[in-house]
């Protein structure tokens, strides 16, 4: 249909413009025949035109998306992995609070996974929040353990002091371990098809 309309209008302006040269219809048969040639080379190259420049927004948003989703990824396992340094800062606390190590100065590992559920995963916002409360009880349960021993005698932190701890520690396991799972299940929908 588009060829036949298409045909029929460059063969009227052709007829028209042929018109005014005087040429015998023989004239005219050959011409129209290297023009009906020359339309589907014509036909292909507009195809193809138009099909590299919708090919490549299309080709630009799919990479635009396909580099986001990378990224969201990336920042998922560094999550995680912020999520496993947090047993090690609990040990090095631990060392400082209990038995009297050299205290190391660092950020806790809550702080960068309180940054990367903001910039990335509201999706894990309560998550983080249950376990930021652990980790503030925990903190607070340390920090109090070193008043205690302070305030000792003996400059020891009372027996009764060191039994509760696991009150405290495994709330923090806890919400570590279902953060890290709610990581998985949300890693799992980024790599679906």
């Amino acid at each position: 249909m588009l060829l036949f309309w298409i045909f029929n209008f460059v063969w009227k302006d052709i007829d028209s413009a042929l018109g005014d040269f005087n040429l015998e219809i023989s004239q005219k048969a050959e011409l129209f025949k290297a023009i009906v040639t020359i339309i589907p080379v014509i036909s292909g190259a507009l195809i193809g035109l138009l099909g590299a420049v919708v090919g490549n927004v299309y080709l630009h948003k799919l990479n635009s998306k396909s580099s986001r989703l990378l990224e969201k990824r990336s920042k998922l396992e560094l999550l995680v992995t912020e999520c496993f340094e947090i047993d090690i800062w609990v040990k090095k606390q631990n060392a400082y609070y209990f038995q009297g190590k050299e205290y190391v100065l660092e950020q806790p590992p809550l702080s960068k996974i309180k940054a990367l559920t903001a910039m990335y995963f509201e999706e894990l916002e309560y998550n983080v929040l249950t376990l930021s409360s652990a980790f503030i009880e925990y903190e607070c349960f340390l920090k109090e353990a070193k008043l205690l021993k302070t305030k000792s005698d003996t400059n020891k932190i009372p027996l009764e002091h060191l039994e509760r701890i696991d009150e405290y520690s495994n709330p923090l396991s806890l919400e570590t371990d279902k953060l890290i799972n709610a990581a998985k299940t949300l890693m799992s929908k980024l790599t679906a098809p």
